[in-house]
């Protein structure tokens, strides 16, 4: 079984951890990915009202061009989810990407189809916060177990709508669990 043979060679995951530390960040993450994937409650959490300064991810001219054409005449909801699936299946953990790269890949996605789709008043951006799966901070369990600052917050993003109402989705765990997290306040 798979589980047993990481949680046995944990040593060859990464040098920088020991394996004590590596075995609990693997039993967290696999309980949290099995809570989620039962249909466990999930919610976003915006405790930084910072967003991150990064520059903007360049999309290629392909997914540009593929981008406006497969958004033609969509609703800016419809562009929000469309930016998540997109980001998804674009980008794979464990590829050299992290929620960050995720999450500034969605806003630019969903920038492009809002402007390309004259959605005056749409914009997604990067923000950042915590993963809380039934009220337990997810982000600040697994950093305190592993002390790695990669656990200490979670990048996700911001859609505020025309009507001033905000979306936040992310991406990455789209990625992760094949669920849409969603939530919407007005």
């Amino acid at each position: 079984m798979l589980v047993p043979f990481l949680l046995d060679n944990c040593v060859t995951l990464s040098s920088s951890y020991d394996c004590i530390s590596m075995k609990k960040a693997l039993v967290i993450l696999l309980s949290l990915m099995a809570a989620i994937v039962a249909g466990c409650y999930l919610t976003l959490v915006e405790c930084d009202p910072v967003q991150r300064n990064r520059a903007a991810y360049s999309l290629s001219q392909e997914q540009i061009s593929r981008i406006v054409s497969e958004t033609a005449g969509m609703q800016p909801e419809q562009i929000v989810r469309y930016g998540v699936r997109f980001t998804s299946s674009s980008l794979k953990f464990p590829r050299k990407v992290n929620c960050c790269t995720y999450a500034d890949m969605t806003s630019a996605v969903c920038n492009l189809a809002f402007t390309s789709n004259s959605c005056g008043g749409c914009h997604a951006s990067s923000v950042v916060g915590t993963v809380n799966v039934f009220g337990i901070d997810v982000c600040r369990l697994t950093y305190g177990i592993t002390g790695d600052p990669f656990f200490k917050d979670h990048d996700f993003n911001e859609v505020t709508m025309a009507d001033g109402s905000r979306i936040y989705v992310d991406a990455s765990m789209y990625d992760v669990t094949g669920k849409m997290c969603w939530r919407r306040e007005r």
